[in-house]
């Protein structure tokens, strides 16, 4: 008879609602909270829940987690670089020359546009040499220290560098205006806005003709109205310019 209405009562909660099965649970446990409670202090006081011993304070734990998200940083940094470095040695005209990654310490552009890297002449780093930023050139190493450099821009009125817009065969000097403007006067041909300047090969500093950016306007020139005068931008967008490479002639890659 005891198994049989055991039974049936394990039927009735079996099929019972859930509203009133939560009840019955609430009420056992408010009934038997003491004896409960005393069997959880019992075990925590057995020293099952003791300390690991590889445990660690958390001083330390705040340590070892900020050394991770350092090293951490400097993996996805390299990595950045390297990704960077195989996109440009992509090019099979640039398979001859090396590419000095580098981070861009400040930017400045109007009277004078220039920008610094932390690079210097213990990397290799020699005035003259060429700086791409978003595969084109944006200036030239214009002076070295010993960690860090100078980069002219293209667009620095003190900036003079040989350069063609694209098709067109002969190269003339394009002149820095300042405040992230260049200009190449006197052209014979007519350029359409948008059309790319190419920066022309220097030997020893640079082996092809590279991208170096984007005419902006063309307009007849005020005393020789049969010449047209050329206003370029840069190629890249220098405000969200990060990192930049140096090109190096003759050097390992």
């Amino acid at each position: 008879m005891l198994f049989v209405w055991l039974l049936l009562a394990g039927f009735i909660f079996l099929f019972a609602p859930q509203g009133i099965t939560n009840k019955v649970h609430l009420a056992f446990a408010r009934t038997f909270e003491w004896p409960l409670s005393l069997g959880r202090m019992v075990y925590l006081g057995s020293g099952t829940t003791r300390a690991l011993p590889d445990a660690v304070s958390q001083q330390k734990y705040n340590q070892l987690y900020n050394h991770l998200l350092n090293v951490t940083a400097q993996r996805n940094q390299a990595q950045r670089q390297v990704e960077y470095l195989a996109r440009l040695r992509s090019a099979p005209a640039w398979e001859r020359m090396a590419f000095l990654p580098a981070e861009v310490i400040t930017l400045s552009v109007g009277a004078q546009d220039e920008l610094f890297i932390n690079r210097g002449t213990e990397d290799g780093v020699v005035k003259g040499q060429f700086v791409l930023g978003d595969n084109s050139v944006v200036g030239v190493i214009s002076d070295a220290a010993l960690r860090t450099a100078q980069v002219r821009l293209l667009t620095d009125p003190g900036s003079t560098v040989a350069a063609r817009p694209l098709g067109v065969d002969t190269g003339r000097l394009m002149q820095g205006l300042g405040g992230g403007r260049a200009t190449i006067r006197l052209m014979k041909e007519k350029v359409e806005p948008g059309n790319r300047i190419m920066a022309c090969a220097k030997p020893g500093f640079l082996d092809c003709d590279m991208v170096a950016g984007v005419v902006t306007a063309c307009e007849r020139n005020a005393t020789s109205p049969l010449l047209w005068d050329i206003t370029v931008a840069p190629a890249c967008d220098m405000n969200k310019l990060g990192g930049v490479a140096i090109i190096v002639m003759g050097a390992p890659k």
